[in-house]
């Protein structure tokens, strides 16, 4: 796999400061900007929500909730 066009990343911030997750979240802007699709599975949402088009909250195994855009989580909530 040389190129993917899907890519997942299971709690990338995990253990990261404030500013290593900011850089995490402009290298996951740039590689959507190269049109990959992008999942990501975290705890810590602050640092997606410049580029997020759509988040699904799971509890035990079952959607919770879904919105176009995080920020409209944030609100929900």
């Amino acid at each position: 796999m040389n190129n993917p066009g899907v890519l997942l990343f299971d709690e990338p911030s995990a253990n990261l400061d404030m500013k290593a997750s900011e850089d995490l979240g402009m290298l996951l802007k740039s590689l959507k900007d190269l049109g990959k699709a992008i999942i990501v599975a975290d705890h810590r949402l602050h640092y997606l929500m410049p580029i997020c088009d759509r988040i699904i909250m799971l509890e035990d195994g079952k959607i919770t909730c879904e919105c176009k855009h995080l920020r409209n989580y944030v609100i929900m909530t």
